[in-house]
């Protein structure tokens, strides 16, 4: 085995083989350019890269130990060539289809139509591939430069009903097809042989449109997904709503090469019910049909298949929903592997005209397991708490006892926790959250002022489905109260599991300002670029309202580091803004004042400052994490977010821009990692079967921004979800105020004001 030598990053190539014993990846350290992007080893940039990092240098460690994943990504070769003669581009021409159709199924139905009529005639054989908007796309040149082709669309349904009724449904379209671009895949070749820094987007997504074309005309697509009532059993979701099994796509460029990232995907349609049924089902009553207007036309409807719902699911249907689609490893590696059988790439008529070949074997890649740590490094204090139940199935004994048992492992984690609350245990219907908050937190505070303490912790026991009430807790703790909350569901109430009580003492000590881990390294000043001066660390994210919620505005996040060297506390803040605007726009600001003339701000600033009074250095080095930007975007955030950033630095003082590092990743990636062999018990876990915790290293400052914006959204929809809880210790800080103007001189409407805990 190669040694992997402390702090250096190390890149891996696939694999054409599983790995032995003696049969181990490629490894070697960044080049110069490599390093000049911003390869790190604490670093993760989008699944586009790997990154190997000494793992030995956790505190409290153990001799690692090395194992075998398989990931699920198949290789892609993009072979320049047709079959009829040899080019180095693919060719992209602009379409226009007259009259113009908003439908994207029609559109592919007169271009499929088009390709049926002239492939061979004016084509010159080519089979294009089509994006279902405005470009197709081609292995080579087409004999034209231009061109006009007259299609007629007729009505599956009409075609056997005579020739009157086929003329009356005949649909005349006008297609103009004019050559627009090459998309060249030399650039793609450079940029994975490491020779150009930027992946040429245009040409990943020619590959990927051409990837798509198929599955696209079998099944019914969502986004980069695919569905059919044909991949697996529907199941219904209640009020008229079913779940669809279906697949997720995506061509990546990764240090393997190129990868096809397949993933299980499952989402919610409407049920092809008849049409009283479907009402029956969504009021939930038996409904009679004399209630009806034409009741005997509306017995005879019925709801077309394949229509998705778009909308936000309800409690119950999110638990069903997620029942499906919660699989074992095993059984989900075995389902990803026969999808790909089933799409049968090597048959696809579009690859093969592209000369494009998937290897049908999951990559594989090393892996090394983090040992947990021992002991928290910074146990936080927590001399006065209470508790509160909000779930009628858990009775008091219960509660003292979860209590008691909790407030234990705290103190065994290294925290200065009092064993007993300052008042016994209170339970209260959810319904009267709001009095009992603040009836319960008033009574504390009269017995702790007279004795200059404040109140630490509130400790909340919810039901398992408390549907806003999660949100309305932490609205009311965080905005009024300015008071530090913990929730726990009631199933652990009873359970008390170890784990289970361990993962809250951690949750408990960051929020409180304690530090679980630290790294040797940060506190040797051996850290890469990062200790050798003061750096400090960036996580943004912005959080976009469900679909249908018109009036929710999007929420921005930026979180940054307070600590150098140990970069391991955080501090944000969060903004509202315009609605699905992806540019976080209170990076930096100016604005006019009467007194004191130009006046700036912005969330950067502000977290700069806050770095050197915790520090007392000004940070020399940034680094920036942007989460949530689709590749589309990319260079329309770093361009506008990277000048915030210097005109925030040049605020503070004159010819002040220390380096930035902007990062962009993306935690929606569906990349999933399964054990190479599901029955060894030293990388898979015997009871779950998925892979042993401590494989990756997460980029805590972009998640720390995504949890802040969802938990800011939670200050204005209280019945917002995002599956998760702050555990950062994130300390959100109040965003700029005062309403914003959007489009249409419509005001965006601002977040409140964050008490300080």
């Amino acid at each position: 085995m190669l040694p992997l030598a402390p702090g250096k990053v190390l890149k891996l190539r696939k694999l054409q083989e599983p790995l032995d014993r003696d049969r181990h990846s490629e490894l070697r350290e960044p080049n110069s350019m490599e390093m000049a992007i911003g390869y790190m080893p604490i670093l993760n940039i989008l699944n586009k890269v790997l990154v190997v990092v000494d793992v030995t240098r956790i505190q409290y460690h153990i001799n690692p130990l090395m194992i075998l994943l398989s990931i699920k990504h198949m290789g892609v070769m993009a072979v320049v060539g047709h079959a009829k003669e040899e080019h180095h581009d693919h060719t992209m021409t602009g379409v226009s289809i007259i009259p113009d159709v908003p439908f994207r199924g029609v559109t592919r139905a007169v271009i499929g139509e088009l390709v049926t009529h002239y492939r061979q005639s004016h084509l010159g054989g080519r089979l294009p591939a089509y994006d279902g908007r405005k470009s197709l796309y081609t292995a080579g040149p087409l004999p034209f430069t231009t061109r006009t082709f007259e299609i007629i669309l007729q009505d599956e349904e009409d075609r056997l009903g005579g020739a009157q009724v086929a003329q009356r449904r005949e649909k005349h379209f006008k297609v103009v097809i004019k050559f627009a671009a090459r998309a060249d895949l030399h650039h793609l070749a450079m940029f994975l042989a490491g020779k150009l820094p930027d992946a040429p987007q245009e040409a990943i997504q020619v590959l990927d449109i051409v990837l798509r074309e198929l599955p696209t005309a079998r099944y019914s697509p969502v986004a980069r997904s695919f569905y059919s009532p044909n991949l697996g059993t529907r199941q219904q979701l209640g009020d008229g709503l079913e779940s669809w099994r279906g697949f997720y796509q995506s061509i990546r460029p990764t240090q393997m090469g190129l990868s096809l990232n397949i993933d299980m995907s499952s989402t919610a349609f409407i049920e092809p019910l008849p049409v009283i049924d479907f009402v029956a089902q969504l009021l939930n009553r038996n409904v009679a049909v004399r209630l009806l207007s034409d009741a005997d036309r509306v017995k005879v409807c019925k709801i077309v298949e394949g229509q998705r719902y778009s909308k936000r699911l309800n409690d119950k249907q999110i638990t069903a929903l997620l029942l499906v689609t919660c699989q074992r490893p095993q059984q989900r590696e075995l389902d990803i592997l026969q999808t790909v059988n089933l799409n049968a790439y090597h048959e696809d008529p579009y690859a093969q005209e592209f000369g494009i070949r998937i290897d049908e074997r999951l990559a594989s890649v090393e892996a090394r397991i983090l040992p947990p740590p021992r002991k928290m490094v910074n146990g936080g204090t927590v001399n006065d708490w209470i508790c509160i139940n909000f779930s009628r199935n858990v009775p008091d004994n219960a509660v003292r006892n979860f209590c008691r048992e909790l407030a234990d492992v705290c103190q065994t984690s290294g925290m200065d926790f009092s064993v007993d609350p300052l008042f016994p245990p209170l339970t209260t219907r959810p319904e009267n959250v709001e009095r009992a908050l603040r009836a319960r937190y008033q009574d504390a505070m009269n017995a702790l002022k007279p004795l200059g303490r404040q109140l630490d912790l509130l400790i909340v026991i919810l039901p398992d489905n408390n549907a806003s009430l999660y949100g309305n807790i932490k609205r009311i703790c965080e905005t009024d109260l300015g008071l530090i909350s913990q929730c726990c569901l009631a199933k652990h109430i009873y359970k008390r599991s170890p784990q289970y009580l361990a993962n809250v003492a951690l949750k408990i000590n960051v929020k409180v300002g304690g530090r679980n881990t630290v790294l040797v390294d940060a506190l040797s000043r051996r850290i890469p670029l990062v200790s050798d001066r003061p750096t400090i660390i960036f996580g943004a994210d912005v959080s976009h309202p469900h679909p249908g919620e018109d009036s929710s505005p999007s929420i921005a996040a930026v979180v940054a580091s307070q600590d150098w060297p140990e970069v391991t506390k955080y501090a944000g803040l969060v903004s509202a803004q315009t609605r699905r605007q992806e540019l976080i726009q209170d990076l930096f600001k100016a604005w006019q004042d009467p007194q004191r003339g130009t006046v700036t701000g912005g969330m950067v600033k502000e977290l700069l400052i806050s770095f050197r009074r915790s520090t007392g250095q000004k940070p020399q080095r940034i680094i920036f994490y942007r989460d949530g930007v689709s590749e589309g975007q990319f260079y329309q955030v770093l361009w506008y977010e990277l000048d915030a950033i210097r005109q925030a630095c040049a605020s503070l003082e004159p010819n002040y821009q220390p380096p930035v590092t902007f990062v962009v990743v993306q935690k929606r990636h569906h990349t999933r990692l399964f054990a190479n062999n599901h029955n060894n018990q030293r990388s898979v876990d015997g009871k779950s079967g998925n892979i042993l915790p401590g494989k990756l290293l997460p980029l805590p400052p972009a998640y720390y921004a995504h949890l802040a914006a969802f938990r800011a959204r939670f200050y204005m929809e209280p019945d917002a979800s995002d599956g998760g809880s702050v555990v950062s210790g994130v300390t959100t800080s109040r965003g700029p105020t005062g309403p914003r103007r959007a489009a249409g001189n419509v005001a965006v409407k601002p977040l409140p004001e964050l008490k300080e805990t």
